[in-house]
């Protein structure tokens, strides 16, 4: 078990933070993808295909 929240990288373009959360889960191996603005605002889930 570790952090619900790891920050991964930025967008090439430098306006967005990705990180994985596992707010809907607490297993270790599933998470979502997230793309926070550096400006604020709320955050936007990255579709993936599963």
């Amino acid at each position: 078990m570790g952090p619900n929240n790891i920050v991964l990288g930025w967008t090439p373009d430098g306006k967005y933070v990705i990180y994985r959360s596992r707010s809907k889960s607490f297993n270790d191996f599933k998470g979502e993808l997230f793309l926070a603005p550096l400006d604020g605002g709320m955050s936007k889930q990255i579709p993936l295909a599963t």
